[in-house]
């Protein structure tokens, strides 16, 4: 893995949301809401991708609180892709990001990808593994192309066509013994351990990001 390393950018897509001044101004380009004590308050959702070995941000897309947290990462990769033009790159992603139109989106654009799973997250395909460490397919099941199809109904012809999507999923136990989940299009040949490796340096920007 470390020659690997040596030819890439890893990257980390970080989304957050965050109260801002409420000036009329940004009340009418971000839109306001009420908090549980029914204030109005001006809220803008951030999405940045930040290089976790050169330790600085690559990009950072700021919008309306409204706006979806599943496309602001394709602005992101967008901008990266200009930034870094032929250089490869892997996106690490924490659990939330891996519904399967997202992940089609990152097999079409060709950029390698590392999402952390959530607990539920494809569990029919997981429990099928027979190995902690092994390709699967992800069927594009009714229910699942149900939910795509109301944003991204072009999206659902193609995954329709497709029938699955042929990824893999680490499945490992932390010390702690809690499970840790992960899927991944990196090379079949680098193991599930280097992958389950490469995800904790996501941590770079918890330890960069200001709060």
């Amino acid at each position: 893995m470390n020659q690997y390393y040596g030819i890439i950018t890893s990257c980390l897509l970080y989304g957050s949301k965050a109260e801002i001044p409420n000036s009329g101004e940004n009340r009418e380009a971000f839109s306001d809401s009420s908090n549980q004590h029914g204030k109005c308050e001006v809220r803008a959702l951030a999405s940045c991708m930040f290089d976790v070995f050169n330790h600085f941000f690559l990009d950072l897309q700021i919008h309306s609180i409204k706006a979806s947290e599943s496309e602001l990462p394709k602005q992101n990769i967008n901008a990266v892709k200009e930034i870094l033009r032929d250089i490869p790159f892997i996106i690490v992603f924490d659990r939330g990001y891996p519904p399967i139109e997202f992940v089609h989106f990152l097999e079409k654009e060709g950029t390698k990808y590392l999402f952390l799973l959530s607990s539920n997250a494809y569990k029919q395909e997981r429990e099928l593994m027979t190995k902690q460490d092994e390709p699967v397919k992800l069927i594009h099941t009714s229910p699942s192309l149900a939910k795509i199809k109301k944003n991204h109904p072009e999206v659902v012809k193609e995954l329709k066509i497709n029938g699955h999507t042929y990824t893999k999923i680490i499945s490992s136990i932390l010390p702690s013994d809690n499970e840790i989940a992960l899927i991944s299009n990196l090379p079949f040949q680098i193991s599930g351990e280097e992958i389950k490796n490469l995800y904790f340096k996501r941590w770079e920007i918890e330890k960069n990001t200001i709060h």
